[in-house]
């Protein structure tokens, strides 16, 4: 009985912290990325306002060089605000110390046996303790992750999990962990601000597109 109480605190245990070692990765992610995509706003919005300015020196005839000057101010300020977040985000310096805690994280992982339980438990919490807290986005994207390899439907999680449970290979406390984590990060929220975000990228590469289209005469 022991043994088996020892083999289940173990395997809840190494669940808690493969969840956290995703949420990390995510973490990891979304700031590359948002890092990533403020740098190419920069340096493509920049382009843009040289193209701005060349064109209306050599086209003007056709190139409506007022309207482009008061776009190009408009570029300027975008610019300015993306410098502005990417320097005070810290992403690099952030990256940097989540990776650490990452790599700490998979060390206590692969230490964990039935016989020093508690001691990891407490590394858990010392590494937690110096690690930047996620968003309710990294854990929702960590959350489909364990749904795909659950074979579990996020958007349909509580009858998958329902189903799941006549399933003898199926992990069922691990399901209803996934289930219960779910409903506190409201999915549909969730799925809604990745969309968003999409659509958001899409508008700032395309407004430099368009405002170049607009002062054509």
């Amino acid at each position: 009985m022991l043994e088996k109480t020892k083999e289940y605190e173990m395997k809840k245990l190494y669940n808690i912290i493969s969840m956290t070692q995703f949420n990390c990765e995510n973490f990891i992610k979304r700031l590359e990325s948002r890092m990533q995509f403020s740098n190419f706003v920069v340096i493509y919005y920049s382009i843009f306002l040289i193209i701005y300015s060349i064109t209306g020196k050599y086209y003007s005839d056709i190139y409506n060089s007022t309207l482009s000057e008061y776009f190009s101010i408009i570029i300027s300020v975008v610019i300015l605000t993306y410098s502005i977040i990417s320097g005070s985000a810290k992403y690099s310096e952030r990256i940097t110390n989540m990776e650490e805690v990452l790599k700490l994280l998979k060390i206590t992982k692969r230490e964990l046996t039935q016989n020093n339980i508690e001691d990891m438990k407490k590394e858990y919490h010392r590494i937690i303790s110096i690690s930047e807290r996620t968003t309710d986005l990294d854990f929702f994207n960590t959350l489909k992750q364990k749904c795909r390899e659950n074979d579990i439907n996020w958007y349909n999680y509580k009858e998958d999990i329902r189903c799941k449970h006549i399933d003898e290979n199926a992990d069922i406390d691990l399901l209803e962990q996934i289930g219960k984590y779910l409903g506190k990060v409201s999915p549909i929220v969730q799925q809604t601000k990745i969309y968003l975000n999409i659509i958001l990228s899409i508008i700032v590469i395309i407004m430099p597109i368009k405002i170049f289209s607009l002062c054509i005469k």
